[in-house]
């Protein structure tokens, strides 16, 4: 990768406008698997000439340290069946915080690294930034999409949360171009999440970007009254 942005930098004349990582940054959230990424990082800002203002993340399931979820974050995950369950757990900050425990070594990462960012944490486990492109006004919505990430067996069991998504796109009505960032494509989620949330991003946003899959993938979603294009990245 660094030598392919090198050459479309050096040969090419190209140069992105941002970067953006769709999760797994590290593999078992531990803050010492970071050190390697922040490195990697370095040399990828430094080869397009971008600022750390540029550098779009979100977590993974591979960011969260497993043996820091406790047995009531368990419960409070298999309580989570219907919108009303994930929105009562999202809008609770004692809850959050059980449930989120194993962001800690991605925290630790972000808040240190991303010094220019919004700080990640119980509270801010979402964000939206907006940054002037090309005199268009480009929005990313970095959206946690593993929260309920706690074990080998998330597919049907996620719930990325309309109280999140509906959130983030309050930030966005008078964007340009709006981009939605997470870790797992739509069909990791609950059914009940998925016909919440799906439908609202489709909306409202352009792209959608996701990875999980170690796949590359374009999709064109269509509806009477939207587009978006719904791309997957490969490890």
């Amino acid at each position: 990768l660094l030598r392919d942005a090198k050459e479309m930098v050096e040969v090419e004349g190209l140069r992105p406008d941002l970067i953006v990582v769709s999760g797994d940054i590290a593999f078992s959230g531990q803050r010492q698997e970071y050190e390697s990424a922040g490195q990697f990082f370095d040399d990828l800002l430094k080869t397009t000439g971008l600022g750390k203002g540029q550098l779009f993340l979100v977590p993974g399931n591979h960011d969260v340290n497993r043996d820091l979820i406790s047995f009531p974050a368990e419960a409070i995950a298999a309580a989570i069946t219907d919108r009303s369950a994930g929105n009562k757990v999202l809008g609770d900050p004692a809850s959050r915080r059980l449930v989120f425990a194993g962001f800690e070594g991605y925290a630790a990462f972000v808040n240190s690294y991303l010094d220019e960012s919004p700080q990640f944490d119980d509270d801010a486990y979402f964000y939206v930034r907006h940054l002037p492109v090309a005199g268009r006004q480009i929005t990313v919505l970095g959206l946690n999409s593993a929260w309920l990430s706690m074990g080998d067996e998330d597919h049907g069991r996620l719930v990325l949360g309309e109280r999140q998504v509906r959130a983030a796109l309050r930030e966005t009505e008078k964007d340009d171009v709006r981009i939605a960032l997470m870790h797992h494509p739509f069909d990791w989620f609950q059914e009940f999440d998925r016909n919440d949330c799906e439908p609202l991003l489709r909306r409202a946003c352009h792209f959608v970007l996701h990875g999980h899959l170690h796949q590359t993938g374009i999709m064109q979603m269509m509806t009477p009254d939207a587009g978006t294009m719904v791309l997957a990245g490969g490890a």
